[in-house]
């Protein structure tokens, strides 16, 4: 596509945050097509990478630093811009993509920006960080949204900028695990992810109460949790890819009872190897997955447990989940590979 448009100049400058997502959404556009400049934290998780950028590690380097590409980044857009017109595609939430945007903005280079969570979560709360997005927001040409809740919650807060809106699902992440296990009496249970109140590790910590569930792993970095109970493997550090994997393999059921989100990579994972989920009915969630793909509760103890216990029990109902599965996950990928392939015309035609 080349010829017919501008070239994509991705821009993901994130340490850790959503790499994944930005790495799987890199590798799903043509690498003649686009120029992939990363952190050289990140640098790792991309298969093609033409440039890397060192950010920041702290307050003092982050206010420094700033003021530095404040001055380099209007160099790095005209460096690309010169040898053929570009436009940037801001991936994963970053302070300095507000500079890149504002640079490009003079330089008349058009701005995509994709925006996964509207509002931070509870936990999280930071009116800065909303603040330094709702600015992105305004002066990009194209805001991307992972669900239409989120984007229809943005329309209902700013209905003169919706004309710019549209949504991208969430690419499913390679999990690199096949899901073989048989239904049992006795089931492993598996909460993953990053270590945030909003996610309801709370009520997987209640629901192992329960006096008929004895097998439950929560694995992730992030809030350090308090877990006084036997049946608990608490894994509390960082999960690899290869450590994920083993995790999906090794577990029946994954759980996401989350009181709040937008939208769960997590999700993903667990339709890329055929694992059954307990999931929380939330707007953005039940976007990603149809109604019978999971088991689907409210977000509390009772619910939980009573999912839990249900899929234990019920052989039928284990087997049923894959098998849906694995139909859902070939339609899936076929929707999004069409409305990514729109949005690339899109993008080449500004």
């Amino acid at each position: 596509m080349s010829d017919q448009g501008r070239k994509i100049l991705f821009i993901s400058l994130t340490r850790t945050g959503s790499t994944t997502y930005a790495a799987a959404i890199a590798r799903s556009l043509s690498k003649g097509d686009c120029i992939i400049i990363t952190s050289k934290e990140a640098n790792k998780d991309f298969t093609h990478v033409d440039r890397t950028i060192d950010t920041y590690s702290g307050k003092f380097s982050f206010i420094y630093k700033s003021i530095l590409f404040f001055f380099k980044a209007s160099s790095l857009l005209r460096e690309y811009n010169d040898s053929q017109e570009v436009i940037v595609y801001l991936p994963v939430f970053h302070p300095w993509n507000l500079i890149i945007a504002i640079w490009a903005g003079v330089l008349g280079i058009p701005v995509i920006t994709t925006i996964h969570d509207y509002k931070t979560h509870i936990g999280e709360r930071n009116g800065m960080t909303e603040l330094i997005q709702r600015l992105q927001m305004s002066v990009s040409d194209k805001v991307i949204f992972l669900t239409e809740h989120q984007k229809e919650i943005a329309t209902t807060d700013n209905p003169k900028q919706s004309e710019k809106y549209t949504t991208l699902p969430h690419p499913i992440l390679a999990s690199d695990a096949e899901h073989r296990l048989e239904h049992s009496e006795d089931m492993k249970f598996l909460f993953v992810g990053r270590m945030k109140a909003y996610k309801g590790y709370d009520l997987v910590i209640k629901a192992a109460e329960s006096d008929v569930i004895h097998n439950v792993t929560i694995a992730g970095s992030g809030d350090t949790l308090d877990i006084n109970n036997s049946k608990i493997t608490y894994i509390n550090k960082h999960v690899s890819e290869a450590e994920l994997s083993e995790l999906l393999s090794s577990h029946h059921v994954l759980l996401l009872p989350y009181i709040e989100t937008s939208q769960s990579g997590i999700i993903t994972l667990g339709i890329d190897a055929g694992i059954p989920m307990i999931i929380s009915k939330l707007p953005g969630l039940e976007e990603q997955l149809d109604e019978n793909c999971g088991i689907w509760i409210e977000p509390n103890v009772s619910q939980l447990s009573q999912a839990m216990e249900a899929i234990q029990s019920n052989k039928n109902l284990y087997d049923n989940l894959k098998i849906e599965l694995k139909a859902y996950k070939a339609n899936y990928e076929k929707i999004y590979h069409n409305k990514l392939q729109q949005l690339l015309v899109d993008l080449h035609s500004l």
